[in-house]
């Protein structure tokens, strides 16, 4: 009976992982046709091509594009705003908290409210918890009223987990498990996948604590890090069929992305 299920399972992920790889290989091909034949001067469809390398986590290769994107790029269009706002966005995402807070102070304004708030996230991000109350003070009012409440409430839950005794406890588990929980919720994703690195390669913490740190690592790490994730955390314990699953969707989403990239000519950092 095992062979059957183990085959049926083996099959249907097969399928799936196709499926979604046709599915990024249309919107791939259409805009890497619109990116080779666009002047460079609009940077719209390398924006969107950047988007497809961002929603797979290839957050390095987006920012590459954008980077290469913006310095062809009209800087009075608004294609230089998408540019820029997007950039800000990946080089939150790599850590580059200084890089992403120069993108979004010149695009702060009256007219561009949101941008102000995505400053003020930022601020969070870097634990600065009193310099996004000020913007969110002097921004607020112009933004919308769902938007400036979720940052608020971001803002009042993590000043109060970096007021928790756990971040300075003398115990491994309880330390670095709540710098871990801070991190992911703050939105400190270098960081937060650094500490699941950590937590994965010590013998101390529960299973529960282990499952979070795995979990997130399948969903945020690069995809072509995953193989050696699963395999260390395999020789640990066994890992639950859900997450196989997402490793290996995650490196199908990537692989042809991954392949395409040397044809864009495009330099990483």
């Amino acid at each position: 009976m095992a062979l059957p299920i183990a085959l049926v399972f083996t099959t249907s992920l097969a399928i799936v992982a196709w499926q979604r790889a046709g599915e990024w290989s249309n919107e791939l091909q259409f805009w890497a046709v619109s990116y080779a034949h666009t002047p460079p001067s609009n940077g719209l469809p390398a924006n969107e091509l950047a988007n497809v390398y961002t929603r797979v986590g290839l957050y390095e290769h987006a920012y590459a594009l954008r980077k290469a994107a913006l310095g062809h790029s009209s800087h009075d269009g608004g294609a230089s705003l998408v540019l820029s706002s997007n950039l800000a966005f990946d080089a939150t995402q790599l850590g580059r908290y200084e890089e992403a807070r120069g993108y979004l102070e010149r695009l702060c304004s009256p007219r561009s409210a949101l941008e102000c708030l995505t400053l003020a996230r930022l601020d969070v991000r870097e634990l600065h918890t009193a310099k996004a109350r000020d913007l969110m003070t002097r921004w607020g009012r112009l933004a919308p009223v769902h938007a400036v409440s979720e940052v608020n409430a971001l803002i009042r839950e993590i000043e109060v987990a970096l007021q928790a005794p756990a971040l300075h406890a003398p115990d491994f588990e309880t330390r670095e498990g709540a710098r871990f929980f801070l991190a992911t919720r703050a939105g400190r994703r270098v960081e937060a996948i650094a500490l699941a690195d950590i937590l994965l390669a010590s013998q101390l913490p529960s299973e529960a604590l282990r499952t979070a740190a795995f979990e997130y690592k399948v969903r945020f790490d690069q995809p072509n890090r995953l193989a050696a994730s699963l395999a260390r955390e395999s020789s640990h314990a066994p890992v639950p069929a859900a997450l196989v699953i997402a490793v290996a969707l995650r490196q199908a989403d990537a692989s042809e992305l991954l392949e395409f990239w040397p044809k864009l000519r495009v330099k990483l950092p």
